[in-house]
């Protein structure tokens, strides 16, 4: 071999590893690139749903009636959640979610893509800022603490009297971080713009929650609601409960007034008991107070048992005894189910239901 062909080699050979570090360089670089845009643009997103239906027997007076329900203890749904991590701590939100009937299939609404929520928002340090359909901030942060049934199902008396607006369309909704236990929620609704009253507000949704992990927790909360046409529905929440093993106590009051057709005070007690790791037994007593010059009151006692088959599903029993006074019409009604409706004015109402709950 020549020296200049020794020569040629050598520089090809320094040229071939010039280029390999170089391609290395820009491999890395370009990992670099991905995981540094990958750490400020994290996403999630999140497919979930809860499917509740039950068999229900029911006295309302005169005869019985015997049907298939879904959502007794919470609305049979499924939806969409996700976030995206935008750097410091800040993340984007959505959720939107549907309601439908287990039983049938059939949509909770069928002109709503999304009946239940269909929302978008900012969270940071200072809280959750959400905007469009959601729930108010007394349907999921007050009710479940009032009484043992957590507002819901033909067991709970509050759920068959309170006056709670569990949403609202066009709403602003903030929530605050927690601070030493203690948080706030607020939300106002603007009224739709296809109705012919499109300007002002529509509702005005104010709640709060202690809980520092402790045995005591507390929460109230306000409403003031007002649908065209109609006279404003105010309604004062307040409870507290208190654990201590496997039992819970609780004690709750409300006061709703709209007008001269509505003013009423319903006040509830009620217990939890876990029996075991997979059963509960809940039992509670409520009274309506009908301040009107009717004074069509009601009182309910009513009871539960749970079974859980795993941390995702659970078989329950729920049942009540409710009694109207003079005129009232009160009937059991599920979370988002409504009751039979009375036979005649002042009628006794009871049933059962036997049913299942699954979530993914």
């Amino acid at each position: 071999m020549s020296h200049g062909m020794q020569i040629g080699r050598a520089a090809h050979g320094r040229l071939v590893r010039r280029g390999e570090r170089a391609c290395r360089v820009l491999v890395l670089c370009g990992v670099s690139l991905v995981i540094a845009a990958d750490a400020r643009g994290q996403s999630t997103v999140t497919l979930y749903g809860i499917i509740d239906t039950s068999v229900e027997i029911t006295n309302t007076g005169t005869h019985t009636t015997i049907r298939m329900d879904s959502g007794s203890q919470i609305g049979t749904q499924y939806g969409l959640k996700g976030s995206e991590a935008i750097g410091a701590g800040y993340a984007i939100e959505f959720q939107l979610e549907n309601g439908f009937s287990g039983a049938n299939g059939a949509a909770a609404n069928a002109a709503d893509a999304f009946s239940r929520q269909a929302w978008i928002g900012l969270a940071g340090p200072f809280g959750s800022l959400r905007f469009g359909l959601q729930h108010s901030p007394l349907y999921n942060v007050v009710a479940c603490r009032l009484d043992a049934f957590c507002v819901a199902s033909m067991a709970s008396g509050f759920n068959n009297f309170l006056t709670i607006v569990p949403r609202a369309a066009n709403s602003i909704r903030y929530d605050s971080p927690l601070f030493r236990g203690w948080s706030f929620q607020s939300m106002v609704s603007l009224r739709d713009p296809a109705s012919a009253a499109a300007n002002g507000i529509g509702g005005y949704h104010l709640a709060f929650e202690y809980d520092d992990g402790g045995p005591l927790q507390t929460e109230g909360g306000y409403q003031w609601v007002h649908n065209p046409g109609t006279s404003p529905t105010r309604a004062l929440f307040y409870g507290l409960s208190y654990g201590f093993g496997g039992l819970r106590l609780y004690a709750a009051i409300e006061h709703a007034t709209s007008a001269a057709t509505l003013a009423r005070n319903d006040m509830g007690v009620s217990a939890r008991y876990e029996l075991t790791a997979f059963d509960a037994l809940s039992l509670g007593y409520t009274y309506l107070d009908d301040t009107t010059a009717a004074h069509n009151d009601a009182d309910q006692f009513g009871a539960e048992y749970q079974h859980y088959l795993s941390k995702r599903t659970f078989l329950y029993i729920d049942g009540g005894y409710l009694r109207n006074r003079r005129a009232a019409k009160f009937t059991l009604n599920g979370a988002v189910v409504a009751g039979v409706p009375v036979d005649y004015p002042g009628a006794p109402v009871r049933g059962i239901q036997f049913g299942i709950e699954h979530h993914f």
